[in-house]
């Protein structure tokens, strides 16, 4: 019996053969329609000043209203993804703005927060490991269980929500600005969430143990599952020398804190590593000395932060580091990540093969569940929590049984200090660095002005 797995949450490599269609990779944004009837979001018809407009137009963005300038953006971010992944694959994404639900009080901001579909199948090269359902579709893209707005993951593989709050300054041009310009590049943002929504999601704790996940099987029957994700299949603790899903909950948890002693070790059925290629050829710094990248592991964990980032030390600077504003696009690194977990790339600067690198150790398949199958399907309408987080409630127009998704603590993007923000409000954005939190937050109607681009 096939047994399935879908978890909107917010990564591996293939043993076993996995055919890959031609073609491009296409992201097709899904608005919300209460947007649209209130104009309000992705949709606000508030118009832009022309010096508004005169700002972002040079770079390419030709809107006349808020709304239309962050359409303009967000899709304009997913043309840049879109052209890195190779395949026939059409990666959905459901997109809001909200003022209620992500943290506006400096100086714990919330850019945005992100969150994908996870799929489980025995069919897949890992069967008890979880991926999100964008990879799931791209090794399977004729798996009827990931099609359609009936399956499992309700038409949308990742979520991503946005801040619309007056102390999130977006600016909606498709150029870079200088890191001191005390906004932040709405594309950046959206990059940075999409790859959480491509993979960059972790699911071991801080304990060490792995998130317990309810869900129900194909039959509907519930079941609880206890798995890592393709993500932290690729986790290397350098002090053990070893992958960390192979290690007890007391070593992994040490290795989620060692600071630079959680590394990217990459494996494909070929045997090498693509993040460490990468590392070692492109990065001056942040990596062993063997090249694999290092993971931002502080000594204190960092609820959000931690593993689901490459380390601020590396250089040059890559979109997936944990601070923001990020002072790069640079997204080759990222993408060597994503060609570990299965994904096809293209990109310069990865090579089709790894050639003569040496291969890791064979990884061992993480032993069955006690508490229920290997790879159920994820009913998300009960969200997931960690001990520190609150569940949330379905939002106006979410029936009893519907699906939504799950609350985890990464994925998403908050900001917190880094400095002193004592100093007045033209310090507030002066230190910030990127927090990782999966947020899917109930729906908010009400009309805002909020987010439009000021010094």
């Amino acid at each position: 019996m096939r047994i399935r797995l879908v978890a909107f949450l917010l990564p591996f490599f293939v043993f076993l053969p996995a055919v890959f269609p031609s073609g491009a990779v296409t992201i097709t944004p899904v608005y919300d329609p209460e947007e649209r009837s209130e104009r309000t979001g992705f949709y606000d018809d508030d118009r832009l000043t022309p010096e508004q407009r005169a700002e972002i137009g040079p770079s390419g963005n030709d809107a006349r209203t808020l709304g239309e300038a962050r359409r303009n953006a967000l899709e304009h971010a997913f043309g840049l993804i879109e052209a890195k992944l190779v395949g026939s694959t059409n990666i959905t994404v459901e997109v809001k703005f909200t003022s209620t639900e992500l943290d506006s009080t400096p100086p714990d901001i919330t850019l945005a927060s992100a969150g994908p579909c996870l799929y489980g199948s025995s069919l897949l090269p890992r069967r008890q490991t979880l991926y999100p359902s964008a990879l799931a579709k791209a090794i399977r893209p004729n798996d009827e269980n990931l099609r359609g707005s009936d399956g499992p993951c309700r038409g949308r593989d990742i979520t991503i929500r946005f801040n619309d709050s007056d102390n999130v300054p977006f600016y909606y041009g498709f150029d870079e600005i200088p890191a001191d310009a005390r906004r932040f590049e709405f594309v950046s943002v959206v990059l940075h969430e999409i790859f959480h929504g491509l993979g960059f999601f972790e699911l071991v704790q801080e304990d060490g143990s792995w998130s317990t996940i309810t869900g129900t099987d194909g039959s509907g029957g519930t079941v609880e599952v206890t798995l890592p994700s393709i993500y932290d299949e690729q986790l290397y603790s350098e002090a053990d020398q070893d992958f960390i899903h192979n290690l007890s909950e007391s070593r992994r948890a040490n290795a989620l804190v060692s600071e630079d002693g959680l590394s990217w070790y990459g494996r494909m059925s070929e045997g090498c590593s693509y993040g460490r290629l990468v590392g070692e050829r492109e990065k001056d710094a942040g990596t062993t000395s063997d090249g694999k990248p290092l993971l931002h592991a502080p000594s204190g964990y960092q609820d959000g932060t931690s593993v689901s980032h490459f380390h601020v030390s590396v250089n040059p600077d890559d979109i997936l580091e944990p601070r923001f504003p990020v002072a790069t696009r640079d997204m080759t690194l990222a993408l060597a990540a994503l060609k570990d977990m299965g994904w096809r790339v293209n990109d310069p600067s990865i090579p089709a093969s790894c050639g003569d690198m040496p291969a890791p150790e064979t990884p061992r398949e993480p032993p069955e569940t006690p508490n229920g199958p290997a790879t159920p399907i994820i009913d998300t309408s009960t969200p997931v929590n960690r001990p520190d987080q609150q569940p949330i409630s379905p939002g106006p127009g979410d029936g009893e049984g519907s699906q939504r998704g799950a609350q985890q603590s990464s994925g998403g993007c908050a900001l917190a200090s880094d400095g002193d923000f004592s100093s007045g409000p033209e310090n507030m954005f002066g230190g910030l660095f990127l927090l990782l939190s999966v947020l899917v937050p109930t729906i908010a109607g009400k009309k805002r002005q909020a987010g439009k681009s000021r010094a």
